[in-house]
């Protein structure tokens, strides 16, 4: 099987959660013997290709083509006057994308097509010209979902009134996606019961983000116990959301209770605006930090207080694999088949986010079973060569009946 991945961002080095959900199924391709073949957008003709972990570099076929798709608040507004498009679709549109696009796809033929998000839809029309490959859209969200949720926590009303008019073109947007694909391939089988409410009839499966657990190191000679930690992109709004609410309705009350208990923040692009909130008691900002991994090992309970949003909060898998305690709300464990109490400890208010960070704090015992059952959960459903090996078994079978 010859399959092309088609991304609006490199996905090297992995460390966010989409890249990590691109790269994973990537490696577990070549893992089953497919041909992998991947075309990326970079933002800056300087960037580097030496974070290529060894099996990219020895397997994977590598393309990029430099293309501007930082949000510019003057295209923004050009596109809210003489476009019926979102901004978030269109600026990821690119000529000179497309002209190495249409090149590949004369030159090469493909039997699979992924396209890694929404963002790549509008090359769709050309790739269907210059190509007989199916076309599958690799949904990471239920995109116009989660801006739509994240409405309710905007107080400025002309940034309200902008973003509900950039909803309303993104759900028109990704419902007209749905008849121009081939194959359908969201995270998490919620949201492909969503896509078909909106009217998917095309072959579809979910596959969630996957990973290679070997790489989970997990590390048990020293965790600072008791600790908090969140980890995630701080440029991303539901995190922001989440991160100010935790602060000012969990966190100033538990430091009052632990004088001395440590709450971490990790993360990339912090606006300097959010990062005065981390000036509170006993919070250590660290930013974008060198390996993920390395950071959660030393750390013991992980909060993910997610309010809106959609997919699958891949972060939230990898300390899982690594043995943390996770307390989330409801919808940050979305799409995840956890067990409440068992491998992760649901909560949604802020009542409920002390209660449990009490039981993990004062019952070590309860601390530890939580953690192992996390990694053996994880190893049981999210090993990235079975979980590839489900969507390469599901490529066959639509290939085989065309």
């Amino acid at each position: 099987m010859k399959i092309l991945q088609v991304c609006n961002k490199l996905p090297f080095p992995a460390n966010d959660g989409s890249s990590i959900a691109i790269t994973s199924l990537t490696e577990g391709f070549i893992k089953h013997n497919a041909e992998v073949h991947m075309l990326s957008m970079v933002n800056n003709s300087n960037n580097k290709l030496s974070n290529l972990p060894a099996w990219a570099i020895e397997s994977l076929k590598l393309k990029t083509v430099n293309c501007n798709t930082r949000s510019n608040p003057f295209k923004a507004a050009y596109n809210l006057f003489f476009s019926k498009k979102p901004y978030e679709i269109e600026r990821f549109y690119s000529e000179s994308f497309n002209k190495v696009l249409i090149d590949l796809l004369k030159h090469e033929r493909f039997d699979i097509i992924q396209l890694e998000g929404l963002a790549l839809a509008s090359y769709i029309d050309d790739i269907k010209h210059h190509s007989d490959a199916l076309i599958a859209m690799r949904a990471h969200n239920v995109e116009h979902e989660i801006r739509s949720r994240g409405l309710n926590y905007q107080v400025n009303i002309f940034i309200y009134t902008y973003l509900k008019l950039m909803v309303s073109r993104l759900r028109k947007f990704e419902t007209e996606m749905l008849s121009k694909f081939d194959l359908l391939v969201p995270i998490t089988y919620r949201d492909l019961l969503k896509f078909n409410e909106m009217g998917n009839i095309h072959p579809s499966i979910a596959i969630p983000f996957a990973m290679n657990p070997e790489r989970a190191k997990v590390n048990d000679n020293y965790v600072e116990f008791p600790s908090i930690f969140f980890l995630g992109a701080l440029d991303w709004t539901p995190n922001q959301g989440g991160l100010i609410w935790f602060i000012n309705n969990v966190w100033d009350r538990l430091s009052e209770k632990y004088p001395n208990l440590k709450f971490y923040i990790a993360g990339r692009n912090s606006p300097s605006w959010l990062r005065k909130y981390f000036l509170a008691k006993n919070i250590v900002f660290l930013g974008e930090v060198p390996n993920a991994y390395d950071f959660m090992a030393t750390k013991a309970i992980m909060v993910v207080p997610l309010f809106y949003g959609s997919g699958m909060r891949v972060k939230i898998i990898e300390a899982m694999a690594m043995g943390k305690a996770i307390i989330s709300t409801e919808l940050g464990a979305e799409g995840i088949n956890i067990s409440n109490g068992k491998n992760l400890l649901i909560a949604n208010d802020p009542d409920a986010f002390i209660n449990q960070i009490d039981n993990m704090i004062n019952n070590p015992q309860l601390y530890r079973n939580v953690c192992q059952s996390a990694t053996e959960f994880i190893k049981e459903n999210f090993n990235n060569t079975t979980i590839a090996k489900h969507l390469v078994d599901f490529y066959n079978v639509q290939l085989s009946t065309r």
